[in-house]
């Protein structure tokens, strides 16, 4: 998780003020930060690094592509990297990279293929501002099922984006109405519209689409460049195969699923709940990619509640290396008063709580 942000605007603004939106990204971000200006046009990228493929200074952001063309701030994973740079090595032979990031992958891949051929190819969670030079504009790109966070504010004269509402406050242009759609919105539906924020003029940018600016006179234009219902459509043929085949293929798309997610230069870990889904992945990375693990479960004191023994006896079969943190009412009460600055926006996910505890302690 890394956090980005930046903004352009017709009026020139303190150099200070993207210093205090990506530090209040550190928490997405610790290991490294980086600012990148335009002088000629008030453009300003920010990003916070969590570095987990390539650890050294090649995977600095915010990055250059090698023709000068493309500039990125990017938050996420590109799952399929490896599988790009190999096919860009075919087409040019002579290419050389500086380090092992998916980001310099991706920029090579924005070099080679244009900004829309590359977003078909990438399979992974992300949310990212490209730049692109030659053509003048700027880019809010968003992962297909809206994995990554991406926010924005946007006029005529000036357009901040980020990976949370609290780095948008930082900048002078910032308005923090409240959006009353939103909240009856959310009082209806437990979450706030998926292109809307709980503030009226914070949008966005939604899942499978990528919004274009112009710099000139920053219009905007949303673009939609994958959808789950038209994938469904076009794959909507029959199953031809027994039982037994259909069986032998979900195993074979889960594995490769989840073994595009295992590439990473730092220690990886399962949140095991002891349920059928997280069950089913460390299986799969235990027995099947025979990957060792740590997986990570919260109990609850209150036994009348607690469901770890179920994520103890899967650790037990498979021979994850487990790590189970006890909690307690007062736990969770003590918790609450933050949820707000974690959260930014209000939802109601009954998950919230214990996810945020099972994420600390793993990080301990």
């Amino acid at each position: 998780m890394c956090g980005i942000a930046g903004y352009i605007s017709n009026t020139r603004l303190s150099e200070n003020v993207i210093d205090k939106m990506i530090s209040k990204l550190e928490h997405r971000g610790p290991d490294s930060s980086g600012i990148w200006r335009d002088e000629s046009t008030n453009l300003v990228f920010g990003h916070k690094r969590l570095s987990i493929l390539d650890l050294s200074s090649a995977g600095h952001q915010p990055m250059q592509s090698k023709s000068g063309r493309y500039v990125i701030t990017y938050n996420g994973e590109i799952y399929n990297h490896l599988a790009l740079r190999n096919e860009l090595m075919k087409i040019r032979p002579n290419i050389i990279f500086r380090g092992t990031s998916d980001t310099e992958t991706l920029l090579n891949c924005l070099d080679e293929f244009g900004l829309r051929e590359s977003i078909h190819r990438f399979e992974g969670m992300f949310a990212m501002c490209i730049l692109d030079r030659q053509l003048k504009k700027l880019y809010l790109v968003r992962d297909r099922f809206g994995e990554k966070p991406l926010y924005f504010q946007s006029s005529n004269n000036f357009l901040i984006f980020a990976s949370e509402i609290n780095a948008l406050k930082q900048n002078p242009h910032f308005d923090e109405t409240i959006s009353f759609d939103a909240l009856d919105y959310y009082f209806r539906k437990g979450f706030t519209p998926p292109s809307k924020s709980i503030l009226k003029n914070v949008h966005k940018v939604l899942p499978g689409h990528y919004y274009e600016f112009d710099l000139d006179d920053l219009k905007i234009k949303e673009n939609q460049y994958w959808s789950a219902s038209i994938q469904s459509e076009k794959n909507n043929s029959k199953f031809s195969g027994s039982f037994d085949d259909a069986t032998n293929q979900l195993e074979s798309l889960l594995c490769k699923s989840i073994q595009d997610k295992l590439i990473s230069d730092v220690p990886l870990g399962i949140f095991l709940s002891g349920g059928l889904d997280s069950s089913v992945i460390t299986a799969i990375t235990c027995k099947k990619i025979k990957q060792d693990i740590s997986t990570f479960s919260i109990g609850l004191i209150d036994h009348k509640w607690d469901e770890s023994k179920f994520a103890r006896n899967i650790s037990k079969e498979l021979g994850s290396n487990h790590h189970e943190l006890s909690i307690n009412e007062r736990d969770i009460i003590d918790l609450i008063p933050n949820i707000s600055k974690i959260y930014h926006e209000p939802i109601s996910d009954t998950s919230q709580i214990p996810t945020y505890l099972v994420s600390k302690f793993a990080r301990e």
